[in-house]
């Protein structure tokens, strides 16, 4: 735990004992947790610190009083890197992967601080229209309790249909317990995501940007992200992969994320890249 503007975020680690390449910065989708990077941050910190930071009022951070805008869930996200608990892990400069809505809060702490951030990767990208946009965060409202707990199968219901190939029924429960908690506070994130455009704002980061694309909810959306892309930028398509890819197919999309943030491991060939440019060494 570190001290931030909202109270105490929560936060996992994985380091290696001599690290070789640039810390990485996890950020969850909504309204989960921290919790789906375990897998993830295990493999791809066997050669670099990763942080996975649970937002406030997400997993084990605490509630903020009142709705944040996006650019205070940014500056929240920044004040960990400036925590002084982690100063010996040095992030004057690190990566940013950003998972959906992640994603978002990735993209304003880049403009925020251009100077710490190198590489930014976004699983999922929200190119929503502006209808679009208000429809699909509506869903973050505030739910209901219900008496007879149906506010609970709906939940379960919505990870049932977006489950990833292979995610299992034991994986949903790792899962439920932080999307329940989460649900309730999800209404905090519908203000800051339906005014903040990533559309809008792709032009203003200069920082190269992978965008992975898995078949979940946001496949359709994030297609829709290659017009804006520069010549440094990168989107792959990956059909067969869904929500929950990064505990099956961890190694993989390590290596994808590697090849871009530090150029050094061979392309996996089974990639279907629509920027075919990440060249094999």
């Amino acid at each position: 735990y570190v001290d931030g503007p909202f109270g105490q975020i929560h936060l996992r680690v994985a380091y290696p004992e001599t690290p070789l390449y640039r810390p990485m910065i996890c950020f969850h989708m909504s309204p989960v947790s921290s919790q789906m990077f375990e897998t993830w941050i295990t493999e791809i910190g066997r050669d670099r610190v990763v942080i996975a930071i649970d937002t406030p009022g997400f997993g084990c951070s605490d509630v903020p009083d009142a709705p944040p805008t996006m650019a205070d869930y940014a500056k929240a996200m920044g004040d960990v890197l400036d925590a002084p608990e982690l100063n010996d892990f040095d992030l004057t400069t690190v990566d940013l992967l950003g998972y959906h809505t992640g994603g978002r809060i990735a993209a304003q702490l880049t403009l925020q601080r251009p100077e710490a951030i190198t590489h930014i990767i976004l699983v999922g990208a929200g190119m929503y229209s502006p209808t679009d946009q208000k429809k699909h965060y509506e869903s973050f409202s505030r739910d209901e309790t219900q008496e007879d707990g149906s506010h609970l199968t709906a939940v379960w219901n919505s990870m049932l249909r977006w489950r990833g190939p292979h995610r299992t029924l034991n994986d949903l429960m790792k899962t439920y317990p932080d999307m329940i908690r989460g649900k309730e506070n999800q209404h905090l994130m519908y203000g800051a995501n339906t005014e903040f455009s990533l559309a809008d704002h792709l032009k203003d980061i200069g920082q190269p940007i992978l965008v992975l694309n898995p078949r979940d909810d946001l496949w359709a959306y994030t297609a829709l992200i290659e017009p804006f892309l520069k010549e440094s930028d990168r989107l792959i398509t990956l059909p067969g992969w869904g929500i929950g890819f990064l505990d099956y197919h961890t190694v993989e999309a390590a290596e994808m994320v590697r090849a871009f943030v530090d150029g050094t491991v061979r392309r996996h060939s089974n990639w279907n890249n629509q920027r075919p440019d990440l060249k094999e060494d």
